[in-house]
């Protein structure tokens, strides 16, 4: 898995060299190589690894990959640092409470 992610880390830069991810902010494309990276180096099992791998295969196979939910949405401004930050969260749903 660890050649895996930094394959994927290096195709994200090679491609933003080569004019691809425009619509990606420098902030934006430091996220998603920090994070593979991260993952690439740090084995302890965490909650993002699943979908970090995920996302490595969307980059290698050139098969969406803003459709993960860590790759960062478009735009000029980044407003997170890392993908602790970015990850969408499903919304929650607060308990009924019961109608007497």
């Amino acid at each position: 898995m660890t050649t895996l992610l930094l394959r994927a880390r290096s195709t994200v830069l090679r491609r933003r060299r080569a004019g691809r991810y425009a619509e990606l902010s420098d902030a934006a494309v430091n996220v998603v190589t920090n994070g593979l990276t991260t993952l690439a180096v740090d084995r302890t099992p965490c909650p993002l690894r699943d979908e970090a791998t995920a996302l490595a295969h969307r980059i290698l196979d050139d098969d969406h990959p803003e459709d993960s939910s860590l790759w960062p949405p478009p735009g000029p401004d980044l407003p997170v640092t890392n993908w602790a930050q970015l990850v969408r969260r499903a919304p929650t749903t607060e308990p009924s409470s019961a109608v007497a």
